[in-house]
């Protein structure tokens, strides 16, 4: 059922998939924002180490956990514009002087052709943070139509039948997830309206 529509699929997404988009999200607003979620973080889990060079710790909650994890896979697709070197694992500070790098220490560090691709990379301000480089122009438009529409008109039908049932193809389908699939294709909005509860009657004694 999770595969796309077009392969035979219902187009539900995966949850593991999902939980891997939250993670590597979070961990790109933690290493790039400055707010007091990331600022408790860094407090309670970096404070004496680089966010790339943590490990993780038995004792961590769930939730960094599932950032460290993130973590192998989105900051190597970060570019960073260097200011004061503080945002790579290796401490890039070590190499900055007033003038920009300091050459010597590299050719006595690293080979000379890491010498010659590094020396090309400018520097910024020296007295801010280290800032990411935006690489693409991605926006992101939301679906204004629930994505479980589908998943409830499987589960009313569900509801009405005594035995197992296989769904292999969309034609197979009830008529109403198959409108829904259809609405969803269409990018129809959908409203749900719940019912107000009644408050009930209330008398006052004369």
């Amino acid at each position: 059922m999770s595969y796309p529509t077009d392969e035979g699929g219902v187009g539900f997404k995966k949850l593991q998939d999902i939980c891997n988009s939250f993670a590597a999200k979070r961990w790109w607003r933690f290493r790039v924002e400055n707010n007091l979620w990331t600022r408790f973080l860094r407090a309670k889990y970096c404070q004496r180490s680089n966010p790339i060079s943590k490990k993780l710790d038995p004792k961590d909650s769930n939730s960094w956990r599932s950032l460290l994890e993130a973590r192998n896979k989105v900051d190597l697709n970060i570019q960073w514009k260097i200011n004061k070197g503080n945002s790579l694992n290796t401490n890039v500070s070590n190499f900055l002087n007033n003038h920009g790098w300091n050459i010597e220490l590299l050719k006595d560090t690293v080979p000379q052709e890491v010498v010659y691709e590094v020396k090309h990379i400018n520097i910024g301000q020296n007295d801010i943070q280290d800032q990411a480089v935006k690489q693409h122009d991605i926006k992101i438009k939301h679906c204004f139509r629930e994505g479980n529409e589908v998943a409830d008109a499987l589960a009313k039908h569900a509801t009405t039948i005594m035995q197992q049932i296989i769904f292999l193809n969309e034609n197979d389908l009830p008529s109403e997830a198959r409108k829904a699939i259809c609405m969803d294709r269409q990018q129809v909005p959908n409203f749900r309206i719940r019912p107000r509860k009644h408050a009930g009657w209330f008398f006052e004694p004369p």
